[in-house]
């Protein structure tokens, strides 16, 4: 890590400190990196959240005929499900890829230039090798971790009182993971190295601060998780009322077009939450940065 990072970059760790660093560098970056994401990964998270949308819809549809005397029926709309799958998690994958570059690489120019209005014209110039960087990653790293699941899936499914032993390693462990797999990205962007070694390097350093990343991060998806509501509320409030319709006359007309209303509240809903995503990515930026400025000093 690079001792001249700016001082946000180099904060002592402790768990104040760290919110109050994010925050005032929030309070100055907001504006400049909302408009990167949504002029860079913002097309995909569109087509994302409409595509969600509609997914939802079939779904809310299905979920309305499972009953035994509407299998054809019910078996049509799964069937009319089945082709969304895959281009969903595509895209999904895509989004994590194309976010993911423009985040860090904000971040990096950040600490390069020590200014926080970086311009469009200049991430691109960095962009289509980070996305190519770090879609190859993605994919192994995608391909090892589902390797590495299946025999755990199937001792678990095996000895099942092995459950609770992974349902415990989670809650324990989960939290490191999680900030680790984050981290991961920003390492292989900043110092040039695979997202295996990346994410090895992360948690190993988080390890030894265990508690505090577990605070960390819980604390972070929660106010998240929050803070979300916003973008979900509208969604949540038309699925009630739709689910009422059937036996309201008075709000019919809701379920007219509720695709389209899907796909809209799809849409709102994955670009508010992206908007508020990169608080976390900073926040974990910073802690990481802490680790290391810790473990130099000692």
């Amino acid at each position: 890590m690079n001792n001249q990072d700016p001082s946000q970059f180099n904060t002592s760790g402790s768990f104040y400190e760290l919110y109050e660093e994010t925050f005032r560098f929030i309070k100055k970056s907001f504006k400049p990196l909302t408009i990167l994401v949504l002029f860079i990964p913002g097309p995909l998270l569109i087509l994302a959240g409409g595509l969600n949308g509609y997914i939802e819809n079939i779904g809310i549809d299905l979920n309305f005929l499972l009953n035994p005397e509407n299998k054809s029926e019910a078996l049509q709309k799964f069937n009319e499900l089945l082709p969304y799958f895959i281009p969903s998690i595509i895209i999904s994958f895509l989004v994590a890829v194309f976010y993911s570059a423009t985040i860090n690489r904000y971040l990096l120019l950040n600490q390069l230039n020590n200014k926080y209005s970086i311009r469009i014209k200049e991430l691109l110039h960095y962009i289509p090798k980070d996305i190519l960087k770090l879609l190859y990653n993605y994919l192994i790293f995608a391909m090892l971790a589902f390797l590495t699941l299946i025999p755990v899936i199937v001792l678990v499914s095996l000895i099942p009182a092995l459950l609770l032993l992974v349902f415990a390693a989670l809650i324990f462990l989960g939290p490191l993971i999680y900030f680790s797999i984050k981290n991961a990205s920003y390492l292989v962007l900043k110092e040039n190295i695979s997202f295996i070694s990346a994410f090895l390097l992360s948690f190993k350093k988080a390890r030894k601060k265990w508690g505090l990343i577990w605070i960390i991060v819980i604390s972070s998806l929660f106010f998240i998780g929050l803070l979300s509501l916003i973008f979900t509320l509208p969604q949540l409030a038309y699925n009630s009322l739709l689910a009422f319709s059937g036996i309201n006359p008075n709000l019919a007309f809701l379920s007219e077009n509720s695709e389209i209303w899907h796909m809209f509240f799809g849409v709102i809903s994955m670009l508010g939450q992206y908007t508020l995503l990169p608080a976390m990515n900073i926040l974990f930026v910073f802690t990481l940065h802490s680790l290391f400025k810790q473990e130099e000093t000692n």
